[in-house]
């Protein structure tokens, strides 16, 4: 009986959540266009909102009317008007609209294509090894006084014999131990000089080549069986004692789950993940080209280019066995990068050419599969492609007025209020003297603020009148379950706090 209570409590109150958040706290419109916004629509601004600034539980009903009308109204009642207005049919907004088509359909690709890549990394097979080590350290380096100061040669070496001899002493001592693995742990946890893996009696978890510096990995890569390596192995570090826990061998991912904890396989397999996508990248997008970075030049074919004069037909990228010309690869890059053209340099290309490689190679890979042809692309793509039309209209006519607004102000009134604000353009030289800041200097970013405060008030002064063609119908109840809802997330945080505090 008491657990059908419980049960009955809890669909009762996710009940009366739901319902609390369906409720209409204004509506909005005309007979032709009309639009609501429910406590769901505005509920997480206003819970993270008081949880920064409390002092909104104590505002009227009327400070709220305030804040939604600006805040999730007055856009929607402009978009509603650009639409009456046919403004869709606007050069600007078309040219706009386009953008953000194919930006969203790459897009779409790209989280298909990232999902895909990462099945296939987890799936993927890496030669992997696990080891345990002890580090006695022996640096280059030593610090007098704060500064770091390198060691004589004869000083350096000294130590480097020293550790050697202090290793070789410790392999002795572990061989001949009667609890091999546990006096291994205990000797790291107290005389290694690696941080990382002491207080875990020196085990490393598993990796794989190229993680590790070169005479540490191949002493491990190299071992046959399980067991400690005979010799200590100096690196730049110093001379380790190693002990092979799992020899290299081929094998996926899950296959090492079990024999680590949750944690260390989590950043385990974040690693290797990265690890396999990094070598699938370099399996299916491969370079057509070369770089000579001495003489800032682009090679293909035998020939050398400078960048700006690289034929356009020439193939200079191959990603999943299709091959891009740099025609194709400067299109790419300029629609989403449209500075790239006119700032076009050795450089930049070297940058923004690694950045076409990431973006083709999770693109394609969906492209590949078809997802574009799927009920699934469809869905997504045309609700996100909803969800930023509306912002774009709002934003291309706002620049729009932003744009006419710069046209209305002159040399003239930038001149006037340089000369009623001077003491906004004094500044303090190194002299520690007041000096005016030439007008010149400062003629842009005055013209600019005059025309953004001209923009702001033509916005206000339009938003009214939309206020005035497209009614707004408050609901008070609404609005007070929502100060009600504000108050119950608050005192709920307040405890979670206490609960956090030292000692509770």
């Amino acid at each position: 009986m008491k657990k059908i209570l419980l049960a009955f409590l809890a669909i009762s109150i996710f009940s009366c959540a739901q319902i609390n958040d369906e409720k209409v706290i204004a509506t909005y419109g005309t007979k032709n266009s009309k639009g609501q916004i429910k406590i769901k629509d505005v509920k997480n601004d206003f819970l993270n909102y008081a949880l920064y600034d409390q002092s909104i539980l104590s505002q009227n009903v009327d400070w709220y009317k305030e804040r939604i009308k600006e805040s999730f109204i007055a856009q929607e009642l402009q978009y509603i008007d650009l639409i009456e207005m046919g403004y869709t049919n606007s050069p600007n907004y078309i040219s706009n609209y386009q953008k953000i088509e194919r930006n969203i359909y790459d897009g779409t690709l790209i989280r298909k294509g990232q999902e895909l890549v990462n099945k296939k990394s987890k799936n993927g097979k890496l030669k992997l090894a696990r080891a345990s080590h002890i580090l006695f350290l022996v640096s280059k380096y030593t610090n007098i006084d704060g500064k770091e100061v390198e060691k004589s040669e004869q000083d350096y070496q000294n130590e480097l014999k020293e550790a050697e001899s202090k290793a070789i002493n410790l392999i002795s001592s572990l061989k001949a131990a009667k609890n091999f693995e546990k006096e291994f742990k205990e000797a790291a946890k107290s005389l290694s000089a690696d941080p990382g893996s002491r207080d875990n009696g020196g085990d490393l978890g598993y990796f794989t080549e190229g993680m590790m510096v070169k005479e540490f990995e191949d002493a491990i890569f190299n071992a046959k069986k399980k067991g400690l390596i005979e010799n200590p192995v100096k690196t730049p570090y110093g001379y380790h004692i190693i002990y092979v826990t799992d020899p290299a061998k081929e094998r996926a991912l899950s296959e090492i789950k079990s024999k680590i904890d949750k944690d260390s396989f989590k950043r385990t397999e974040n690693v290797l993940s990265y690890k396999l996508q990094e070598l699938d990248k370099e399996k299916q997008v491969k370079n057509l080209y070369e770089i000579n970075e001495a003489d800032k030049k682009i090679i293909v074919d035998g020939n050398a280019y400078d960048v700006k004069q690289l034929p356009e037909d020439t193939k200079i990228l191959e990603v999943y066995g299709k091959k891009y010309s740099w025609q194709e690869a400067k299109e790419i890059i300029g629609f989403y990068v449209p500075n790239f053209l006119t700032n076009l340099d050795f450089n930049n290309f070297v940058m923004q050419m690694g950045n076409l490689k990431n973006f083709l190679y999770f693109r394609d890979i969906a492209k590949n599969q078809g997802y574009e042809k799927t009920k699934d692309f469809k869905k997504d793509y045309n609700e996100n492609l909803k969800k930023y039309s509306k912002n774009i209209l709002v934003r291309t006519f706002e620049n729009e007025l932003f744009e006419n607004a710069k046209k209305k102000v002159t040399e003239v009134d930038a001149i006037k209020y340089y000369s009623a604000n001077k003491e906004r353009f004094t500044k303090t030289d190194k002299n520690n003297k007041k000096v005016l800041s030439p007008f010149k200097d400062v003629k842009e970013s005055i013209m600019n603020e005059l025309a953004f405060n001209e923009f702001q008030t033509e916005k206000k002064r339009l938003e009214s009148e939309l206020i005035n063609k497209y009614p707004i119908k408050f609901n008070d109840s609404a609005i007070r379950t929502l100060i009600n809802m504000e108050k119950v997330h608050v005192e709920k945080f307040k405890k979670e706090q206490q609960k956090k505090k030292p000692g509770k």
